[in-house]
């Protein structure tokens, strides 16, 4: 007879609750995401959409949590066909997280989180299921609390983009999701930005001559925004569209009541890192998105 296999020293004080529906696992993480919005943005931000019935995929998607006794350990969502996003993790919870989400028979194609806690996540992973992992990017996560406005901004101003401004949103968009080597959109969905300009969340620099830049409030917690799908056509770029729009967008989420903004840098573009700082944004901390590949 085979000796009892030991029990791993966290099954006895640790358990994981999985959740089907947004409203259940933010009863439980609200107070601990909203500790640092910043840091926790990314889930919190996300959870609210899914609240508002934003879908971004034709899968449901699924939240976890890692307890001990009333402490939370660990905190993750999925919402397919997006990477697992790994809002914290202590290291003593990614075994019984790992457990549960082989268990339960989830396919993670890749996750997002702070760069300094998911590579412990992310490699044990890989080890066990035998798959190759890499880096896809490494982000900065910038806030910003005070606007410095450009010193020459260019002719033109910000409007809120309405749905007859699709013609150019729509391969905008799509060029978006192309320089920045993102996941395709589903092509079963709706454009990524019509919910957003329906929502009116989405917003464009136009001078006399048309549109040439666009950004959106992508996320909202309590007290920030999110900006995201900053672009400018090739065309038009180096003319200060970008910096004139993102700066005027940011002022306006904090005369709306919002006591920062943030967005995600790629680490590697130093001149949207430099852009980002001279009108206001400070670095908060690093982010990595890591994509697991094939089989070894």
């Amino acid at each position: 007879m085979d000796a009892a296999q030991p029990t791993p020293f966290w099954a006895e004080t640790m358990k994981v609750i999985e959740y089907s529906d947004v409203e259940s696992f933010l009863e439980r993480t609200r107070p601990f995401l909203e500790s640092d919005e910043a840091l926790y943005g990314m889930a919190l931000g996300t959870a609210e959409r899914l609240v508002q019935g934003y879908r971004f995929g034709d899968k449901d998607p699924w939240f976890a949590v890692v307890e001990e006794g009333q402490w939370l350990r660990a905190i993750v969502m999925q919402t397919p066909p997006r990477p697992m996003i790994l809002a914290a993790a202590e290291l003593e919870a990614i075994g019984p997280l790992i457990q549960h989400i082989r268990d339960a028979g989830h396919d993670i194609s890749g996750v997002v989180g702070p760069a300094d806690t998911s590579p412990f996540f992310t490699k044990r992973w890989a080890h066990i299921h035998g798959v190759e992992h890499h880096v896809h990017m490494n982000m900065h996560l910038f806030c910003l609390d005070k606007v410095i406005a450009p010193e020459n901004p260019p002719a033109g101003k910000m409007v809120t983009a309405s749905l007859e401004d699709m013609e150019w949103l729509a391969p905008w968009t799509i060029r978006f999701i192309d320089e920045c080597h993102l996941p395709p959109a589903d092509s079963s969905l709706p454009n990524p930005a019509t919910h957003l300009v329906e929502k009116g969340k989405f917003f464009l620099w136009k001078d006399a001559t048309g549109p040439k830049a666009m950004a959106a409030f992508t996320r909202e917690t309590p007290a920030s925004h999110s900006i995201s799908w900053v672009y400018t056509p090739e065309e038009f770029r180096g003319k200060g569209y970008a910096s004139a729009l993102v700066a005027t967008l940011s002022q306006h989420a904090l005369d709306t009541g919002k006591k920062f903004t943030s967005l995600n840098t790629d680490v590697s573009n130093p001149t949207s890192n430099k852009i980002y700082q001279e009108i206001g944004y400070r670095h908060y901390c690093d982010m990595q998105r890591v994509d697991f590949g094939a089989m070894k």
